[in-house]
Formats: C-alpha cells, structure tokens, sequence
C-alpha cells in the first residue's frame, strides 16, 4: 500500500482512446488498449524536485499571470500563433484541413526535416547550427512566407536555415497574405 507520503514522483500522461473502437462495442476497454495509446512522460520528477501540489503558496505561485501573454517571450509566441493561423487561412495548401503531406524528407543525423504539400513546403531546422538544407520545389517560385528566425534565405535547391528554426515556403503566385514574416 502506498501512503501519501510514499510518492515517487510525477510524470504526463495523455490518454488517446480509439473513440470508435471504444463506442463501436461492448468492449469500453479495448478503445483505450491500444499500444501507443497512452504516451507516458517524457520524465518522471521526484517529489522533492517540485513543493508540495497541496500547499496554497504552490498554487498561488502556479496561477497564471495574463499579462505575461503581452510581455517578451509570450508575446513573440502568441504573435507566432497568430500569423501561423493566418498563413493558414490565407494559403491555399493548407486550408483544407487534411493532414496528408506530398512527401517528407528528413535527416536524422543533420537534424532536420521538410514537408511538402502542393507547391508549398515546411522547413524545420533542430539543430543547434544554422545549416542548408535541400528543397524539392523550384527555389526560383518559392518565397519565404514566414520564418521563426531571421536569416531564411532560398538560394537554388537549398534553404540556409538558421539555428533551431522553422520557414513555410509558398508558391510566389499563390497564397500572398499581407503582413508574412520573411
């Protein structure tokens, strides 16, 4: 039996039930028995790694503070979220809700991968170095729709990549939002 003071620790988990498979039969269960069906973690942290959840000072100090979401980082990833929706909105190849790309190319050891869909493309860079990495459209119709980072640069069958960075590429005569970050 394990007491509350027993505690080893605490971790995430995400239960993702197969909705159809749960509700499909008698078996409630099976929908959420699936492998892969319940990520765990990615880290356990000891108890005496965080205070006490009970405690009031704990959860005065975990309350959100909605101003943060205008000030410095928060408000660069809001804004990013912001143009991310209204790339999507305003470009063709994205607004149809489908998640199924033309290709993916990726490079486990370089870190890094592209998704294409359409004409237009999705870049990510994970590394801790800037790097170029091949595209497979014609560079000569892409232009640079929006970037995390400054320094995005198409050149040829490649895009110089900044450090740790993402850019959607558009077709130049398709899916023009005003306002794009390049």
């Amino acid at each position: 039996m394990v007491e509350e003071s027993d505690e080893f620790g605490y971790t995430v988990a995400n239960d993702i039930s197969a909705r159809d498979i749960q509700f499909g039969d008698g078996q409630w269960v099976r929908g959420k028995s699936l492998d892969t069906f319940c990520p765990l973690g990615p880290v356990i942290v000891t108890a005496d790694e965080i205070p006490d959840p009970q405690a009031q000072q704990t959860f005065e100090r975990s309350k959100l503070d909605w101003n943060e979401r205008e000030r410095g980082a928060h408000r660069e990833i809001f804004e990013w979220y912001r143009q991310l929706i209204r790339l999507r909105r305003g470009a063709r190849d994205f607004q149809n809700g489908l998640l199924d790309p033309d290709a993916v190319s990726f490079d486990e050891a370089a870190r890094w991968i592209t998704v294409n869909r359409g004409p237009s493309a999705v870049i990510c860079n994970f590394a801790p170095t800037p790097q170029r990495i091949p595209i497979a459209h014609d560079a000569n119709r892409l232009r640079v729709a929006l970037a995390s980072r400054p320094g995005v640069r198409v050149d040829g069958t490649e895009i110089e990549m900044p450090p740790v960075s993402v850019a959607v590429l558009l077709a130049k005569e398709r899916g023009t939002m005003a306002g794009a970050l390049t």
